[in-house]
Formats: C-alpha cells, sequence, structure tokens
C-alpha cells in the first residue's frame, strides 16, 4: 500500500546492501495475489516483510478481517511454494485515526470510512498469526499497539492524515520493526 510505497528502506535499512521496495499505493490483498510475480517472486528474496490491510477495510474495499488474513496466508503459501528457502515478516497492519482523517479530508466522515475501525484492523494480524500457526518460516511484529495513542488511534504525531504516516511515524515504525528484522535476516542469511 501507500505506507509501504512511502517507506524510505534506502534510509531505513542501510545495513541490508539489496532491497526492494514492493509497495503500491491502493492495493489491497486481493490486489497483491494478481500481483506477486512481479512484486515478489522475481526478486527471488530470502526475506520477505509484509504489511498488509489497512486498504481492505477502506472505502473501496470492505473485506472482513478474516477474508484479509485468508488472502495473506494464500499470498504467503505461493510465495513460499515459488521461492526456495524464503523466510517471511508479517508486521501487523497500522492503526489510523478516523477523527484526524476527517479533518484532514475536510468531508463529512461517516461517508469516506467504510467498515475501518481500528478494533477490525488489529483482529487481521490476530487472525493471520492463527492461520500461519505452522509456518516455521514466519515472524510477527506488532507494530499495531506501538503506534497508538491514549484513545487507540494513530498517534496524531505519527500521522500526516490520519492514515499516511509522517516522518517522525517512518522513525517510530523504524524504530519497532528494525531490531526484530535485523536480526531475523542475519539469522537467516548467516
Amino acid at each position: 500500500d501507500s505506507i509501504t510505497e512511502n517507506y524510505d528502506i534506502e534510509k531505513y535499512f542501510p545495513e541490508i546492501s539489496t532491497k526492494y521496495n514492493s509497495g503500491i499505493s491502493g492495493f489491497t490483498s486481493e490486489s497483491l495475489l494478481w500481483f506477486c510475480d512481479e512484486a515478489v517472486i522475481k526478486y527471488n528474496p530470502d526475506l520477505v516483510v509484509l504489511m498488509i490491510g489497512i486498504n481492505d477495510s477502506g472505502e473501496t474495499s470492505m473485506m472482513s478481517p478474516k477474508q484479509t488474513a485468508r488472502n495473506i496466508k494464500n499470498l504467503i503459501e505461493i510465495l513460499d511454494m515459488n521461492i526456495k528457502n524464503t523466510n517471511f515478516a508479517l508486521i501487523s497492519t497500522l492503526p489510523w485515526n478516523p477523527e484526524q482523517n476527517r479533518e484532514y479530508r475536510q468531508e463529512e466522515f461517516e461517508s469516506k470510512q467504510g467498515i475501518r475501525s481500528n478494533e477490525l484492523i488489529s483482529k487481521i494480524y490476530e487472525e493471520a498469526r492463527e492461520m500461519l500457526v505452522n509456518f516455521g518460516n514466519v515472524i510477527y511484529i506488532d507494530a499495531f499497539s506501538e503506534m497508538l495513542d491514549n484513545h487507540n488511534r494513530l498517534n496524531r504525531e505519527y500521522s500526516l492524515d490520519g492514515i499516511h504516516l509522517s516522518e517522525k511515524g517512518y522513525e517510530k515504525f523504524t524504530k519497532i520493526i528494525k531490531p526484530v528484522i535485523l536480526d531475523y535476516y542475519m539469522k537467516i542469511s548467516g
């Protein structure tokens, strides 16, 4: 999605020499199933880092957490079958801040919300973890809870518009995921 597409992996992960950012604005978990050859398989990576789901519960796509998790599982199965000895880091979908998003859009909130709620977003990760329990090559990173404010919304200081991350948001996000990813990457490539 656009959160991934806008993530400057060159800046935040200089320790990993060969890396690709295949994030595409607006993509859903279903889109990734159709695009995984071009976005991932052709690179034959040792490690695939995934964060999927914010667009699945938005205003244009309204999938349940279980449907999104099933697509994540299907995607990992496809990649696992097509890339020898690959590993996965699954990052939880990030929360959103509906009030900040409404202010940014200056529109009537209810007409653009879709079914998106932080309660449903958090369930995507829970459902995916349950479905992937038999995969020994997947690690999990919970960024959702670390990005929340005291009202269980995406912290305003981490966001531009209630969904997309600000520079401070990407710094916080990196602080959460980087140690886990680098440790895992060193173990599998080492």
